[in-house]
């Protein structure tokens, strides 16, 4: 992945760095796996505000796609919705931890996004 300024750790993001990104991105992270921890409960707006940190890094000029290297992968999931039975939902995955997204395009910036800033897997140790 590369980009206009943004190739090391201290590189800035519009005053955000990429270790700013990471810290960020580990804590809606963690939330969303406390969530999916607990049935039940929605994870709506960690996931809101973890696509706008991916945005905000698009804006400064950090290009993410699904090509970046890293633990962050694309992948697919049949939800257990009513409607929407047999139709495969892009996801977003690191080890044990699944992140449903609404379509391949998101999923690849997002996955990009983490790789990026080496987000870790929030269910890890």
């Amino acid at each position: 992945m590369t980009a206009a300024g943004s190739r090391g750790t201290g590189s800035g993001l519009g005053g955000m760095t990429r270790d700013d990104a990471r810290k960020m991105a580990r804590e809606v992270l963690r939330e969303l796996g406390r969530r999916e921890r607990n049935a039940g409960t929605s994870g709506f707006l960690s996931y809101k505000l973890l696509r706008r940190l991916m945005v905000h890094a698009q804006l400064v000029g950090v290009r993410l796609d699904r090509y970046v290297p890293g633990p962050w992968t694309v992948g697919e999931t049949e939800p257990k919705l009513w409607g929407r039975l047999g139709a495969l939902l892009p996801t977003v995955e690191r080890g044990a931890f699944t992140l449903m997204v609404p379509d391949e395009a998101e999923a690849e910036q997002l996955a990009g996004f983490l790789n990026w800033c080496n987000a870790p897997e929030p269910n890890a140790g």
